[in-house]
């Protein structure tokens, strides 16, 4: 455990260090990669500026991931309950799958502007579609043995789902979950990129179209924290779920 967190850390302090100095030497110019300590410093000034756009981005993250993962575990528990509705969706979901979601976006700034629904539905439904296929697959990996057994023992459905199938699904769903907050950032920023009217995606537009690439750099460490900050709690509640794996120790 103490290694999960020291390697990366240790690794990460020299990439940065890496950088900073490697800029410095190479003299490389700073509107083409700006140090990181300089990028640090204009965040400090910007601080209220980065602060507001931060909080923005990080709400209608986290709303999303949220909505996102919900509605696909339900949607995975429903379609567990019937192989007949899994085959009349099927062909739904292939084609669903096979469409980059973000090319969706355009389409949703047309119909709805930029309202928080715009917001909240690009990011929702990258999300959706990995926490609902990994939940699916994985309650589909209980054993015929257990399903058998506690169908024996006259087991209510609900009791079957909280001891016997989602048990085992939650491997698999965190698996998604993972992949959804990672999908839901992705999500996020390029609805603000879209519409940029709002976030750290619009700063990042504007850093760029004023020549001041610190600003979008700003922006884009922003990003890297909330992400590596909603994966590492996502990686925490996995660890302390699934207790009886070696993860949950």
């Amino acid at each position: 455990m103490r290694g999960d967190i020291v390697y990366p850390i240790g690794f990460l302090i020299f990439l940065i260090a890496l950088w900073q100095f490697g800029v410095d030497q190479l003299d490389v110019a700073q509107v083409v990669l700006p140090q990181p300590s300089a990028i640090i410093e204009q965040m400090m000034v910007d601080s209220s500026i980065q602060l507001a756009a931060a909080q923005t981005s990080f709400y209608f993250i986290t709303a999303s991931f949220v909505i996102g993962s919900g509605i696909g575990i339900l949607f995975a528990i429903g379609l567990s309950l019937s192989e007949a509705l899994q085959e009349a969706v099927q062909p739904i979901l292939v084609v669903t799958f096979v469409i980059p979601k973000v090319v969706v976006a355009p389409i949703f700034f047309v119909w709805f502007g930029a309202s928080w629904e715009y917001f909240l539905l690009v990011p929702v439904l990258l999300v959706f579609f990995p926490v609902m296929e990994n939940t699916l697959e994985g309650l589909k990996t209980v054993p015929d043995e257990l399903s058998n057994l506690s169908k024996s023992v006259n087991a209510t459905l609900s009791f079957q789902f909280r001891h016997v199938r989602l048990p085992y699904a939650l491997p698999h769903t965190f698996a998604g979950l993972k992949i959804g907050i990672r999908q839901a950032v992705v999500g996020v920023i390029v609805a603000e990129f879209i519409a940029p009217e709002q976030g750290l995606g619009q700063l990042i537009i504007i850093g760029s179209e004023i020549g001041q690439p610190l600003v979008a750099f700003g922006a884009i460490l922003s990003i890297i924290v909330i992400g590596l900050g909603l994966y590492s709690i996502i990686e925490l509640a996995e660890r302390k779920a699934i207790f009886w794996t070696s993860g949950g120790k």
